[in-house]
This record gives structure tokens, sequence and C-alpha cells, in this order.
């Protein structure tokens, strides 16, 4: 069993229920994994291997990850 739980308290506008965006296009792996105090390749790793993972961007641009669930 998977579980998230996100404390959005502070966050102006959201509200219970809404789909938030965990990394992506505004929050990048590294910056997600500065916050956790880890480094970037060590979040797509830890979420198991029942989500599939999905490398957005190009060379020029720095890749996005969206978890696919199976």
């Amino acid at each position: 069993m998977d579980l998230v739980v996100i404390d959005v308290t502070d966050a102006p506008g959201v509200r219970r229920g809404e789909a938030v965006e965990l990394l992506g296009s505004t929050i990048t792996l590294d910056a997600a994994a500065r916050r956790a105090g880890t480094i970037g390749y060590e979040l797509p790793t830890r979420l198991g291997l029942r989500h599939g993972r999905r490398m957005i961007g190009g060379e020029s641009a720095m890749p996005a990850i969206a978890s696919v669930a199976l």
C-alpha cells in the first residue's frame, strides 16, 4: 500500500482534495531533493517498483520526472 500525506496548511488557495504537483515543471527534482536533504537521484529510486517513470525534456532542458501508476 502506498500513502502520501502532504501538509497544505500554509499553502494559499489549496483545498482538500485538489491535485498538487509533487515533481514537474514548477518543482524540479533537484529542488525537491534539496528540501528533503538529499540528492535528486535518490527521490525517484525511493518511489518503488510499482510506479513507472517517464523522463520529460531534452539535453538542453532539466528533465522532469512523472510518476505513472501501473
